[in-house]
């Protein structure tokens, strides 16, 4: 493998530290339908494990180097809405996600972001 050292990425006309990159994005993501149960959309995610309704795993491919990420995101209900978290840690490759509706629908899409560092 092949390693690059630079300190700026530039396209042109704009350019932005590599710590932007390296520090400031999203490690992993999903984008999931929990009545399929279907991934619609992954990056850095190896699979899901549907525990019950608005509880499901994330399993990621590549391991946080430790437990201190954090997840952002949202789920959309059959009621048109819905809330979302906790998110938890389970260990450096295992995420826990909980949904819950406020109007009693049943939990459908939801979107997700994971942040930290990898290991």
């Amino acid at each position: 493998m092949s390693t690059i050292v630079t300190s700026n990425v530039s396209d042109g006309t704009l350019s932005i530290p590599t710590t932007y990159v390296t520090n400031g994005s999203a490690k992993a993501r999903l984008y999931y339908d929990q009545t399929g149960p279907t991934v619609i959309g992954s990056f850095n995610v190896s699979s899901v494990t549907d525990n019950s309704v608005g509880d499901f795993t994330v399993n990621l491919t590549n391991s946080f180097s430790d437990t201190n990420n954090f997840a952002v995101g949202g789920a959309v209900s059959s009621a048109g809405r819905a809330v979302s978290g906790p998110f938890t840690p389970l260990s450096t490759s295992a995420i826990l996600l909980r949904t819950g509706t406020t109007a009693g629908g049943e939990d459908r899409i939801s979107a997700t972001s994971i942040n930290g560092n990898l290991a």
